[in-house]
């Protein structure tokens, strides 16, 4: 089989997940994402239910992007104690650089193209 099954992927996993992890995954009623971007339909819902939702499932960070063509925004979570804490708020040029979940530099601004 050349699609990884929910536990191939899920049960007792001793790295983390890569883009290339995602785009394998099976075809199937379920709905994986690696980073979450906000609509306006859903921004309450990605901000309040999903997020207490990934909580509660103990993800160990939650990141928002927020789409504007004025301004876009990546708000950064991070779980402590339980608890997610907001651990960055960056908007259009400036940049975040994370070192978890895994080593990145995120920039919002160019996270679009123009057009």
């Amino acid at each position: 089989m050349d699609a990884m099954t929910i536990p191939d992927v899920w049960s007792g996993q001793d790295r983390a997940l890569t883009a290339a992890d995602m785009e394998n995954m099976p075809d199937d009623e379920f709905r994986y994402e690696l980073v979450e971007v906000a609509s306006p339909r859903t921004r309450l819902y990605d901000r309040n239910r999903k997020k207490d939702i990934y909580q509660g499932f103990g993800i160990p960070a939650y990141w928002i992007v927020e789409p504007s063509r004025d301004r876009l925004e990546l708000t950064v979570f991070e779980l402590c104690s339980g608890s997610y804490e907001q651990a960055a708020h960056i908007t259009g040029a400036e940049e975040h650089r994370a070192a978890f979940p895994f080593p990145v530099t995120i920039t919002p601004s160019q996270l679009v193209t123009a057009g």
